[in-house]
This record gives structure tokens, C-alpha cells and sequence, in this order.
């Protein structure tokens, strides 16, 4: 899907903003209404999630997104986010 967007300066570095989609999605991308609406509000700060269900979610619109997408592919995408995710200190173990 091509998206695009404004970058800004956050706390924690570039953060984009104002984002379109440029391409229709697929039928097999998630739906419009599934995504997390941005109410505007503590745009800098991130809830704190146990990181089984961070890989939960990472899972799942993986396969929503990307059926085809095999167990290796799933697993090596995990655990880079998941990764990423720690050291941002967004995981709760």
C-alpha cells in the first residue's frame, strides 16, 4: 500500500502525520474501521502492552495483510518488532 505523509519532530524522533493512502487497499487488507483512530491526544506518549499480545496483533495483520506471508517470514518480522519495540520501552514482559 503507498501512503503519504507529513514528518514531524516528536520526542522520540521523527513521527509522520497527516497520512493518506494513495492506493485502494486490497480486499484482504484490514478493513478501514479496524485501524487505530488518533484522537490528537498524548501524541508523544505509547500505552505500555504485555509483549505476547504485541506478537499477537503482529500476527495477525500479517495474515490479514499478506496471506501468503509463510511461518519464517511471520517469526523474522516478530521478533525485529518485537525487538525494536523493547528498546522503546513500549513491551511490558
Amino acid at each position: 500500500m503507498r501512503v503519504q505523509f507529513e514528518v514531524m519532530e516528536g520526542q522520540r524522533g521523527l513521527k509522520a502525520y497527516d497520512v493518506k493512502v494513495l492506493d485502494a487497499p486490497s480486499s484482504s487488507a484490514i478493513p478501514r474501521e479496524d485501524w487505530d483512530d488518533d484522537d490528537g491526544l498524548d501524541d508523544d506518549l505509547s500505552d505500555v502492552i504485555p509483549a505476547a499480545e504485541y506478537t499477537q496483533e503482529i500476527t495477525d495483520v500479517l495474515i490479514a495483510v499478506s496471506p501468503a506471508v509463510t511461518a519464517a517470514q511471520i517469526v523474522e518480522i516478530r521478533q525485529r518488532l518485537v525487538a525494536s519495540a523493547r528498546r522503546r520501552g513500549w513491551l511490558q514482559d
